[in-house]
């Protein structure tokens, strides 16, 4: 099969112009066939007992690649890049209409989640020390099928009817493993059949414009303030993410920080019977309802209801003590339940 996306599909992706530009010359030509299972090796699998954290914590920026410590979005700046991925793969990319990446952790370890309704395919990316384990472990749901991805071969188990996951052998310094939720096996395998190989730059050209790399996080974090009131002396370069992340995360810690702060000032109101600066940081919070990041992210998760509860009880007169530990502003940080 001649495995690689055309010029049609690499031009509807929603990616930065820079980014299309240099995914389209990586995939210019063919890889190898994606998968290629004996149908004797099929057998029925038992549920899924348990599942191991297969992705660190986000990256310190000393062990995020090079690639991602600049806005990758110039292709001028782009080293080129070797035809048909021969070497190792790194990453895979999900190019399909109806996916987007949902969550994104990069470094030696890390993952890039997309999601499609009710479906979701996780791309985790691990050191070749961990591949033994990650094979035992995995093995607690049973036996598991041999087959190929991408020319090497590969295991995949099975955790119930609709979630599965493949593990790829080391390639080079590391290995992959591709999990499959809320579809079946079938269409499983279909989708891998649509994950396209990379190795870490090409990765990094085809990131669609919902991740954000370290580059852009500065302008990304002005355009989210754009309707949100902060307060006097708000610095918008410190609130950062190391590593590459997603728009809903880079949201989620912005918002976050300016309600803490906001509820900083509230309290500090309170303490001394300032009744001004307790009316202005509650009506800058009650106003959270209009932030445009907060309605963007409210179609994919719950962080907003927090951050406009928060608001309310601000505008309510409600005690700063309370509302700091309630929404974890102690140290800065709101915690997400």
């Amino acid at each position: 099969m001649n495995h690689k996306l055309s010029d049609e599909t690499i031009g509807g992706l929603p990616l930065h112009e820079g980014r299309a530009e240099l995914l389209e010359e990586i995939m210019a030509t063919p890889v190898l066939d994606v998968i290629d299972t004996p149908s004797h090796l099929k057998r029925p699998r038992p549920r899924w007992i348990t599942v191991a954290a297969a992705a660190a914590s986000i990256a310190v920026i000393a062990g995020v690649p090079a690639y991602l410590l600049h806005d990758d979005g110039a292709s001028g700046d782009a080293p080129a890049f070797a035809a048909a991925v021969p070497g190792p793969v790194d990453r895979a990319l999900l190019g399909l209409e109806g996916w987007r990446v949902i969550n994104m952790v990069d470094g030696t370890d890390g993952e890039i989640v997309f999601a499609n309704g009710g479906q979701q395919l996780d791309v985790y990316w691990s050191k070749a020390s961990e591949h033994d384990d990650r094979v035992d472990d995995r093995g607690d749901a049973g036996d598991p099928d041999e087959l190929r991805l991408w020319g090497e071969p590969a295991l995949m188990f099975a955790y119930g009817t609709t979630d599965h996951t493949v593990i790829r052998g080391v390639d080079g310094d590391g290995f992959l493993e591709i999990r499959g939720s809320g579809m079946d096996e079938q269409a499983f395998r279909a989708l891998l059949d649509d994950l396209q190989p990379v190795d870490v730059k090409a990765f990094a050209a085809g990131l669609p414009p919902e991740v954000v790399t370290p580059g852009e996080q500065a302008e990304v974090v002005t355009e989210m303030l754009s309707d949100v009131k902060t307060p006097v002396g708000f610095d918008p370069t410190t609130v950062r993410i190391d590593g590459a992340t997603n728009r809903y995360q880079l949201g989620a810690k912005l918002t976050g920080t300016v309600a803490c702060v906001w509820l900083d000032k509230y309290a500090a109101g309170q303490a001394r019977g300032d009744d001004t600066l307790v009316d202005r940081a509650a009506n800058a919070m009650k106003a959270s309802h209009s932030w445009a990041i907060l309605d963007e992210m409210a179609t994919t998760g719950a962080w907003p209801e927090q951050i406009w509860e928060q608001g309310d009880a601000m505008a309510a007169g409600r005690d700063a003590t309370r509302l700091m530990r309630l929404y974890g502003c102690n140290d800065g940080t709101m915690v997400d339940d």
